[in-house]
C-alpha cells in the first residue's frame, strides 16, 4: 500500500467515525482547500481551509488524488461537535484534579469548590494502603 493510499484510507476512517476532515500540506502545515471569492475576485472569510472539512468520501479522495501527500486535519470545535480545550485550561483542570485525588487520599471527607470542579462531602473507600507523599507524579 501507498503513503497516499494509508493517508486517503486514513481520512476516510475518520470521516466514517464522523469527523471532518481536510487535507493540509506538509511543506508549512497550512490547510490545502482555498477559500472562495467574491464578484470580485477577493478571497472570502470563513471559506477556506477548515470551513471546507466534510465527510464526503468522494471529495476525501479527490483531495488526496490532488494533494498524494497531504497530511490530514481534523476539525474541531462546536461546529465539528467537539471541544479541544487550550493547553493552560488542560493543565489547571489536571493540577486541580490531583490535587482533590490527594486530598480524597488523606482526609475522610472532601468539600471543594474549585474554578473547574466542585464536591461536596465527598469520600473513597477504600483508601490507599501506603503511605501519600506531599508529591504527586503525572506523566504524559
Amino acid at each position: 500500500m501507498t503513503q497516499q493510499e494509508r493517508l486517503v484510507n486514513r481520512a476516510l476512517e475518520y470521516a466514517r467515525r464522523g469527523w471532518f476532515v481536510f487535507p493540509i500540506d506538509p511543506r508549512d502545515k497550512a490547510p490545502i482547500p482555498a477559500r472562495d471569492k467574491d464578484a470580485n475576485g477577493q478571497p472570502i472569510d470563513g471559506t477556506g481551509g477548515f470551513y471546507k472539512s466534510t465527510r464526503d468520501n468522494d471529495q476525501i479522495v479527490a483531495w488526496w488524488d490532488e494533494h498524494p501527500a497531504a497530511m490530514i486535519g481534523v476539525r474541531t470545535g462546536m461546529a465539528a461537535g467537539s471541544i479541544i480545550l487550550p493547553m493552560a485550561e488542560r493543565v489547571s483542570r489536571l493540577t486541580e484534579g490531583v490535587e482533590i485525588i490527594r486530598r480524597l487520599w488523606t482526609e475522610s471527607r472532601v468539600t471543594h469548590h474549585g474554578r473547574h470542579w466542585q464536591l461536596d462531602d465527598l469520600s473513597i473507600h477504600p483508601r490507599p494502603l501506603q503511605q501519600i507523599h506531599e508529591v504527586i507524579d503525572t506523566l504524559a
